[in-house]
């Protein structure tokens, strides 16, 4: 049996260094994610639209970092632990794309229309 994998990122910051713990989420972490997500209309649009992979809070989902300690790191350090969750959930990051490659196809019926019910 596999184990969910995770990855440890330390960042240097002069002489010391910070760790940021990174998992794979398991199939009712994401679906509680994406309630979440559909249901929390955010009011800090910084946050939320400063990085193109995702938003702060969203990070903090899939990271032992939350939103509040998210403040002391760099935009490219946020891209670059946003990079490193979609690797380690690429599953999960790949069905996010088929269902988005549905729901621009013109007919309902395709599989990924049907996939996005379900959740």
């Amino acid at each position: 049996m596999q184990i969910a994998a995770h990855e440890v990122v330390p960042f240097e910051m002069g002489d010391t260094t910070r760790y940021v713990e990174i998992h794979e989420l398991t199939l009712a972490q994401l679906r509680q994610w994406l309630v979440q997500a559909a249901d929390n209309q955010t009011t800090d649009w910084l946050s939320a639209a400063l990085l193109e992979q995702g938003s702060v809070a969203d990070l903090a989902h899939f990271t032992d970092l939350n939103p509040t300690g998210a403040e002391a790191y760099t935009p490219s350090e946020l891209a670059h632990l946003w990079d490193r969750v979609k690797a380690i959930n690429s599953h999960f990051f790949a069905m996010l794309g088929r269902l988005e490659a549905g729901r621009n196809q013109p007919s309902g019926n395709s599989k990924a229309s049907k996939t996005a019910s379900l959740i």
